[in-house]
């Protein structure tokens, strides 16, 4: 973990051109070898440098890997942009199904928006599938506690 805090300090510097000269190559170089050492937050800023092509290709996809490695953390960030991701189809196909189990997930969490973003998403959902949402987030939440 040490290692992994030097990594991310690292990937600041860089990042915001503190000290040194800013390179968003470096940061995000810096950054993956902190999400790869298991930094949460560094997991969270590499998926959000490749949902938005800083320091790196854009590569919704790889973003959207990173993201579900948070989410299955329990992460709020993680399944919060693991559920924008599923309702817009951004580096996966679109669901609104899974899209509303992680609002709902995070619904749990105590994050207000969640429940606005659901009660969007059901106007474009059946009730069954819901209902198969709300049962696939429980379950989820089952094997957490």
């Amino acid at each position: 973990k040490e290692t992994a805090c030097a990594y991310i300090v690292l990937s600041e510097l860089y990042y915001n051109g503190w000290g040194t000269k800013k390179d968003l190559q470096k940061a995000f170089y810096y950054n993956k070898l902190s999400a790869e050492k298991d930094s949460d937050q560094a997991q969270k800023l590499l998926a959000i440098s490749y949902l938005k092509g800083e320091g790196v290709e854009k590569n919704p996809k790889e973003a959207f890997k990173w993201f579900e490695i948070l989410a299955q953390k329990n992460d709020a960030n993680g399944q919060t942009y693991l559920a924008y991701l599923y309702s817009s189809g951004t580096g996966i196909e679109k669901n609104l199904t899974l899209s509303y189990m992680w609002f709902y997930i995070v619904s749990k969490q105590f994050f207000e928006p969640a429940n606005s973003e659901m009660k969007k998403l059901k106007k474009y959902m059946s009730e069954v599938d819901i209902k198969k949402a709300v049962k696939m987030g429980d379950a989820w939440l089952s094997k957490k506690k």
